[in-house]
């Protein structure tokens, strides 16, 4: 990823505060979060009223399926932190570089 803006980030949660490398995409229609690194954490999921199709960028449906639970988190940068204004979605998220 060469033009991939990181950034260093804490995220708070029921157990801890951890600091987490983030991938900062402007064109992203959301915040994601891998679904086992959120279990993980013992966030508390909350079940969606409707799933999220997950499609690829050819368009075709993701084959892990679609999102069907969230995490509300509160994150921070630098001195500033405060809560998503919206749901952090679970999915199965795949780093590949």
């Amino acid at each position: 990823m060469e033009h991939a803006v990181m950034l260093l980030v804490r995220i708070h949660g029921p157990l801890n505060t951890i600091e987490v490398d983030t991938l900062l995409d402007s064109s992203a229609t959301g915040c994601f979060v891998d679904k086992s690194w959120a279990l993980d954490r013992r966030s508390k999921l909350s079940k969606l009223v409707e799933p999220v199709p997950v499609l690829n960028v050819d368009g075709t449906r993701n084959q892990e399926g679609d999102i069907m639970h969230y995490v509300l988190l509160t994150i921070g940068i630098g001195k500033h932190a405060e809560k998503l204004s919206q749901q952090a979605f679970l999915n199965v998220l795949t780093k590949t570089m």
